[in-house]
């Protein structure tokens, strides 16, 4: 993204260099989310600079940059210039679609951050839903992120290479808390993602934080690979779904005006939108049907709570990257399960512990990190350290 948008600005080319800093900002909040604080600002001057060591930057700052990054970019877009819709694997040379992409991706990190009241997310986000007009976002399941591969190599889903045995092994099978929060209700997507164990009626999740000896894997569902790792299974960065989850949240927050009667609105449009996409990509079932969508939705009615909202939004985020478990970070929803076996000291999983091939290249930097980490985060590079924009880092008062 960082040369697309040297070339992009060389050409001047203003809807390339919009799309740079949207798929910059869509992979950097990832790795920042996933590690905290990281190289940045220096990250990329290794040849220009000959900066070959970067130091590491604040979340914070990281994230002002990339939330900066995203308003600009939705004010480069024009029709007067235009992107090749061969080389445009996303959109195909839509640039109305791109746009909606950006401001939308903007409304994610602007509630990845909400924690942080200095961030003004709340006033931010009323701002953007006040003003369609000046950010366009995704306004339908047409509008999504999503590749739609081709089963044509290079351009075919990461897993379409992989048997399906290997496809579905243990390491990748569904929990039973995902399982429960899907089976108990209806929820008519268990069945486009999962498919239940060859010689079991019913389904059934692997038992979360069990040693290996004491765990009864039999029976447990698996992986539908016919939708979620075929060649040409697609793959979403963002959709529509969880920009309706997101105004739902703000609007049961108070940040947008409406209450609990429009968030109720929200929060089944977004439902509606995200069993509406997977029955439509789904190629081992029949379409569902609106009766079907409406009955689960009776089963799972939204109950003035964020903890509704939250649950479903969990469930919605399935096959996102991480985001699913960025939102437990953020939130502390849906309540999951802490089995007896776990390891992390019986601590789920808080950030991810830099990559080996840091500390070694860059030794003096990561130590002064792990300086940080200790005087500000009260932990180490581990497991169990709160990323800055997490409710555990803002529960234990950490700046």
């Amino acid at each position: 993204a960082i040369e697309m948008y040297k070339l992009a600005e060389k050409e001047e080319n203003t809807n390339a260099q919009a799309i740079a800093l949207t798929m910059k900002a869509l992979y950097l909040s990832n790795m920042t989310d996933l590690f905290g604080d990281m190289p940045f600002k220096e990250a990329f001057k290794g040849i220009d600079e000959n900066i070959m060591q970067p130091k590491f930057d604040d979340q914070k700052v990281i994230y002002d940059s990339l939330l900066m990054d995203l308003e600009r970019a939705n004010t480069l877009y024009t029709k007067t210039s235009t992107i090749d819709a061969k080389r445009d694997l996303l959109y195909n040379g839509d640039v109305t679609k791109w746009r909606k992409f950006t401001n939308s991706l903007y409304l994610r990190l602007l509630m990845r951050v909400s924690n942080r009241r200095d961030m003004n997310s709340a006033e931010r986000i009323k701002t953007v839903f006040e003003n369609p007009s000046q950010y366009p976002i995704f306004e339908s399941n047409d509008d999504n992120a999503t590749f739609y591969y081709d089963e044509v190599n290079p351009f075919v889903n990461y897993f379409g290479n992989i048997l399906e045995s290997a496809f579905t092994t243990t390491g990748r099978r569904p929990a039973e808390q995902i399982i429960g929060m899907m089976d108990a209700p209806g929820d008519p997507r268990i069945s486009i993602w999962f498919k239940q164990a060859s010689g079991y009626d019913g389904w059934k999740g692997a038992e979360s934080g069990k040693e290996a000896q004491e765990s009864d894997n039999s029976g447990v569902s698996l992986l539908n690979k016919a939708n979620l790792g075929d060649y040409a299974s697609p793959y979403s960065h963002m959709k529509y779904d969880e920009v309706l989850f997101i105004f739902a949240e703000a609007i049961k927050r108070g940040w947008i005006d409406g209450g609990d009667a429009l968030a109720e609105q929200y929060y089944n449009d977004a439902v509606r939108a995200s069993i509406r996409f997977w029955s439509d990509v789904n190629k081992t079932g029949n379409p569902v049907s609106e009766s079907t969508v409406e009955r689960f939705l009776a089963n799972i009615p939204y109950d003035g709570t964020l903890e509704s909202i939250l649950d479903q939004k969990y469930v919605a985020l399935f096959w996102t990257g991480f985001e699913a478990w960025h939102e437990y970070r953020r939130t502390g929803y849906p309540a999951l399960v802490i089995g007896e076996g776990t390891q992390n000291d019986h601590v789920l999983p808080t950030r991810m512990a830099y990559p080996t091939i840091a500390i070694k290249t860059n030794p003096d930097n990561y130590a002064a990190e792990v300086a940080r980490l200790q005087s500000v985060f009260r932990g180490a590079d581990d497991m169990k350290t709160p990323v800055w924009w997490s409710a555990e880092a803002v529960r234990k008062g950490i700046e």
